[in-house]
């Protein structure tokens, strides 16, 4: 039948009714389809809480376990983990049990010991097992259920992980107990689990451990197992390292050995039940070697894992974590930072898994905040800190004639990326940080040339300019054969002849150098004292050689030490001093701080009551955006006052320079970093000529050079006993494959911001005074002056006056004293000092450790980068009794052992001698 045409199809009465009908029908479906989805929703969110309370119950009970585990330091009694790393702990476990990545950022202290942490987590699945009986021939024996095993991760790995993990020690009667009840489990039952059976039955025969050696000698160390030995560590293909197995530490060095017998599959990374695996940067892929499962991947993103992974960190660590959740799906992840930047690059970028969508934001990872004042693995005994109270913060910040012409660089560095010019665009970079670095000199930079050349040597001078010239990179670019030549265009070609005549004008002044002539002109006639702080101990020093020239009445000020020029352990010094001298500093100027540096700066437990920080303007920028997001995290309320301080100036000052501050909620990618390096050449003989006798050139496996007299006192590190030590050695003695501790001025650095050398000699000047003052009451003769006399003719010195010997021997007021208001009452020469101290009858050797520490180190703002620290800290390395004579409490004897782990990280074999003559 024909339709009709008069009318649009399906528009009748009848029609509309059955379309209303069927949309009811459908209306009717989505009602009950979303209370559906509702209903599942608030079941899935119920279990999601109840999940996420089974799991807190499982931490719970795996910290509870571990808290009876009894952990010391070496030689110490057992002491409670700090909250640091518990906190730590509880994240690790319940990413382990959720198997999703985590994010965590201690500051202000950034040394966690990542090898510690997954040694802990051991301990808490071995005790966390519960108790039962077992029926072994007809008697009933306490034991414990199988624990689970774990397995974990870390990358990127290196052998300086496991550095505190070995001076943390899990008591032997524990550990023989403990493992010896799991052992009777598997005598019994019909378990087939052979490496978990060699773990338990290794671990069980620590109590022959006595400390004694196979020397013979008693030393704490071997008293009982360290962290770092009850996991065993290897490659990814389960080889053990050769310092890896099982009590690799103890067994060698004691008779253990011959009472392990049993087979290794416990050191089998491929059968182990407990294993834990080494990654390095260059070998991702040798994760497919990896048998069976990961409990647990650590992600080290600290400044000293980030170093490791390269310029490129941010793009390998997201290539490497795609990799690891390829090859363990269902694998917890916790990466450990101690930068904000970092923090937010890593939560919201490289552990995120959520793509955008529709223009939305990735979610970012799980994430948490721990605030770490120490990074001690045991709580401090005294966790009271008295805060000093920072009443203003100033911020002077700088952009200089190389600003242009660095935003310039980073346009063209873009198109040469793209272009595929790695050498191209590695130039350009070098320029870029040369021109950075330069413009926060505080002198000239051909001031600054001359100045090493004086002070150092050519070769030293020479090794460290060529750390700013940016000539062989602007020449290398100028080469029509680079393909950045081509791809840069006339915009690169303008750029290198601008960069050229920045560094050309760099020659007369700096922004910075301008800047503190000002700030010098500011205090240099205030009655209170001052600091200037900067980078490094040579900067300044160089900066007082430079501004003693341009402000003559400077000199008479540091004389007096009204003013301070210092590096960053100038600061460790004054706030070990008694409160009524520490006092008197009044301000500090924080000079050329790096980004992340300038935060943690803040965190000092004493700062002067008024801060100035002088440092370009890219730095003020990316800083004040992390002091804002770290004030609102921190839990420190005086921590968080000093950074808003600090945001809210730095921001003032960045707009003040026509630069737009960084939201909150960006994290833009970070320029370059301003970085002074360390030089390559050691000269502990300074400037040479033809005039000087034979000199010895060692050359170094890690690159560097030590150029030093004969009679050189060096530190070698001699493995050849039980115990490695650091003990001194001539120069000349010193032969190819010795392993030398390069103490440079970053070493230097580092090792004054780990130990005060004024706190120190503090003790060493009261032991001294105390030798002194027995051994004089000993001397011949009924009155003082008859033994004064005694004592001025076993001198040998008829110049003498008995005056002065009177103060040297007059004491009493000193060893009444508190150790911080103690002074040094003796000969300042030291010909006259070892005449005084051998009339005594003092041994040579206490002697000399009197004289470095008690005569020397007090005048520690006057020491140099050079031959002086490098003899204070020679000495306190290889002095066999510094610990027990300037380490009275747990904080100095903390501060010693992180001295020697960081003259470990400084040790290189030498790769070759030579004897020269100027």
């Amino acid at each position: 039948m024909r339709g009709s045409f008069r009318g649009a199809p399906n528009t009748s009465l009848s029609d509309r009714l059955r379309q209303r009908e069927e949309n009811a029908k459908h209306r009717s479906a989505l009602l009950a389809a979303r209370s559906t989805e509702k209903a599942q929703k608030r079941f899935l969110g119920e279990d999601l809480a109840n999940e996420n309370s089974r799991i807190a119950a499982i931490a719970d009970a795996r910290l509870a376990a571990l808290a009876n585990v009894p952990l010391r330091p070496i030689g110490e009694d057992p002491q409670p983990l700090s909250d640091v790393y518990n906190e730590i702990l509880r994240a690790a476990i319940e990413a382990s049990e959720k198997g999703e990545p985590t994010v965590l950022m201690t500051w202000p202290e950034r040394d966690i010991c990542l090898s510690a942490i997954a040694s802990l987590l051991t301990l808490a699945n071995i005790a966390v097992a519960p108790e039962t009986t077992i029926d072994r021939y007809g008697v009933k024996v306490k034991s414990f259920e199988r624990p689970k095993g774990f397995k974990a991760l870390i990358y990127p790995y290196a052998r300086t992980t496991h550095e505190q993990a070995r001076d943390i020690q899990v008591d032997r009667k524990y550990l023989h107990r403990t493992h010896l009840d799991h052992l009777h489990r598997h005598s019994v039952e019909n378990d087939d689990a052979r490496s978990l059976k060699d773990y338990h039955q290794i671990l069980s025969r620590v109590s022959t451990l006595s400390g004694k050696g196979r020397d013979g000698t008693i030393r704490p160390e071997f008293e009982h197992p360290t962290l770092d030995e009850i996991l065993p560590h290897g490659g990814c293909d389960g080889i053990v390292h050769s310092n890896g197995s099982l009590l690799w530490r103890t067994a060698s060095r004691t008779d253990l050995r011959e009472h392990n017998t049993v087979s290794k599959h416990a050191n089998d990374g491929n059968q182990a039940e407990y294993f834990l695996y080494g990654l390095k940067r260059g070998e991702e892929h040798a994760v497919r070697k990896v048998r069976g499962g990961l409990n647990l991947i650590l992600f080290d993103l600290t400044r000293t894992g980030r170093g490791r992974l390269g310029e490129d960190w941010v793009d390998r660590a997201i290539r490497t974590y795609k990799l690891l959740r390829m090859a363990f799906p269902g694998t917890g992840f916790v990466a450990i930072t101690e930068d904000p930047w970092t923090f937010d690059k890593a939560r919201f970028e490289i552990f995120s898994e959520m793509n955008e969508l529709r223009g939305r934001k990735p979610q970012p990872a799980k994430s948490k905040t721990i605030t770490a004042l120490s990074s001690l693995v045991f709580k401090p005994r005294d966790d009271a800190i008295a805060w000093s109270e920072v009443g203003s913060v100033q911020v002077k910040g700088f952009n200089g004639p190389g600003r242009k012409v660095m935003d310039d660089l980073r346009a063209v560095r873009h198109r040469v990326k793209r272009g595929g010019d790695p050498a191209g665009l590695a130039a350009i970079n070098e320029i870029i940080a040369k021109l950075r670095r330069t413009s926060c000199l505080p002198g000239s930079f051909s001031a600054f040339n001359q100045y090493l050349f004086n002070e150092h040597g050519q070769a030293a001078a020479a090794d460290v300019i060529e750390n700013y010239r940016v000539a062989p990179q602007v020449q290398m670019l100028q080469q029509p054969s680079q393909r950045a030549f081509v791809v840069g265009g006339s915009e690169l070609a303008a750029s290198l002849q601008e960069a050229s005549a920045v560094m050309t004008a760099f020659n007369r002044e700096t922004p910075m150098s301008r800047m503190l002539e000002h700030a010098v002109g500011r205090v240099i006639n205030s009655s209170s004292k001052t600091l200037f702080m900067f980078r490094k101990q040579t900067l300044a020093e160089f900066a007082e050689d430079y501004l003693c020239r341009a402000i003559p009445d400077l000199r008479a000020k540091l004389e007096n030490e009204m003013i301070v020029f210092s590096g960053p352990g100038g600061l460790t010094d004054i706030a070990g001093l008694a409160p009524s001298e520490r006092n008197r500093f009044k301000r500090i100027f924080v000079v050329s701080p790096p980004r992340d540096g300038v935060l943690s700066f803040f965190a000092r437990t004493w700062l002067p009551v008024e801060v100035i920080v002088l440092a370009d303007g890219d730095t003020l920028k990316y800083s004040a955006r992390d002091a804002s997001r770290l004030a609102e995290q921190i839990q420190e309320p005086e921590i968080a006052s000093r950074l808003r301080l600090f945001a809210d100036n730095a921001e003032k000052d960045v707009t003040g320079l026509g630069m737009a501050p960084i939201k909150l909620s960006e994290t833009p990618e970070l320029p370059e970093e301003v970085h002074f390096p360390s030089e390559s050449v050691i000269n502990l003989v300074g400037p040479y000529s033809k005039s000087d006798g034979e000199l010895i050139e060692l050359t170094m496996e890690g690159g560097q050079t030590i150029i030093a007299r004969p009679g050189s006192a060096l530190v070698r590190l001699d493995t050849s006993r039980s115990i490695q030590t650091f003990r001194k050695i001539d120069a000349r003695d010193v032969h190819e494959r010795d392993n030398i501790c390069v103490i440079s001025s970053s070493f230097v650095d580092r090792a004054r911001l780990l130990l005060s050398i004024q706190a120190n000699a503090s003790e060493a000047i009261r032991d001294y005074h105390e030798e002194v003052a027995d051994r004089f009451a000993k001397l011949r003769g009924l009155h003082e002056s008859d033994k004064i006399r005694t004592l001025i003719d076993k001198m040998g010195d008829a110049n003498l006056q008995i005056a002065t010997v009177r103060r040297w021997v007059h004491l009493e007021k000193q060893l009444r004293a508190r150790l911080e208001d103690v002074v040094t009452q003796a000969p300042r020469q030291p010909e006259t000092f070892s005449k005084f101290t051998a009339a005594l009858g003092i041994p040579t050797n206490l002697a000399n450790r009197f004289w470095h520490w008690g005569v020397r180190a007090q005048r520690s703002f006057r020491m140099k980068a050079g031959m002086e620290f490098h003899d204070a800290y020679l000495n306190i390395l290889t002095d066999p009794d510094a610990s027990l004579a300037f380490a009275r409490d747990t904080k100095r004897a903390d501060e010693i052992a992180r001295l020697i782990r960081l003259a470990e990280e400084y040790v290189s074999p030498v790769r070759a001698t030579r004897r020269f003559k100027p």
